[in-house]
């Protein structure tokens, strides 16, 4: 077991909508050894005390819902510590964004909103994306909390928040800022949430590019989880390289 705080990428939690391997046996590990950890999630659906209980219904064993931090957490605090008096904002995502928003005290009724966060919806259609078009070409900043392309759903794979920016973007000819994977940003306020100092601190994922590289560069150690998949082309190099690689999570649970 590693003595530092866990910041935990939950893609490398959940694998085809189940528990992913040995991902219970380290938090159980964590949580008889008290040690500190935070889950990182792009997730705007849910509140995050209706994500424990999805984790909880995975098989792993309860915690605080303070254990996740999201990457709408992590827009919301750049807003505030960037601009602290421009609190007026939109949003096309799940009742998890809008409680966020909502606990940070943005005002979502504005007409002119000063910020559109946008997360992955899959209830959004053509006219919230027109008016979200509308906002951007009057000077409203889009904030993209989710860079996956696609959702991989249940059932099927859906147009993911990640494209919506890319579309947005294109038809507004604005750049968003971007607190998706990968991003030092989001990284840096979870770290700043957890309250340990990046030396302190081992970031857990299993994305090298969008997992790795940006904890690699907040000098942060690293464990990336291959799940039996090959370290080849991942662009894993002798400069640049994870502290530890394992194949699953039930090996830094020891």
């Amino acid at each position: 077991m590693l003595r530092k705080c866990h910041l935990i990428a939950s893609t490398a939690l959940e694998k085809n909508h189940q528990a992913a391997p040995g991902a219970i046996a380290l938090i159980d590990a964590l949580l008889r050894t008290k040690t500190p950890f935070l889950i990182v999630s792009e997730e705007s659906q849910h509140p995050r005390i209706e994500m424990v209980e999805h984790y909880h219904g995975l098989g792993f064993a309860s915690f605080s819902p303070d254990i996740i931090f999201t990457s709408t957490m992590a827009a919301i605090d750049w807003v505030a510590r960037e601009y602290p008096n421009r609190i007026s904002a939109a949003y096309i995502g799940g009742r998890g964004m809008k409680a966020s928003l909502q606990e940070a005290s943005f005002d979502l009724l504005s007409k002119q909103p000063q910020w559109l966060f946008l997360g992955y919806d899959p209830n959004a259609a053509s006219p919230d994306y027109n008016e979200a078009l509308r906002l951007l070409k009057q000077g409203t900043v889009l904030l993209n909390t989710d860079s996956s392309p696609v959702h991989e759903g249940v059932r099927k794979t859906m147009v993911g928040c990640g494209a919506i920016a890319s579309m947005l973007e294109y038809a507004s000819g604005k750049k968003c800022l971007d607190f998706g994977r990968p991003s030092v940003i989001t990284m840096a306020s979870a770290l700043k949430y957890a309250g340990c100092q990046p030396k302190d601190a081992v970031y857990i994922g299993d994305d090298f590019q969008k997992d790795i590289v940006p904890a690699i560069r907040l000098k942060m150690d690293t464990a990336y989880v291959t799940l039996g998949s090959s370290i080849y082309g991942t662009g894993i190099t002798d400069d640049v390289h994870p502290k530890w690689i394992v194949e699953d999570l039930g090996g830094l649970a020891h």
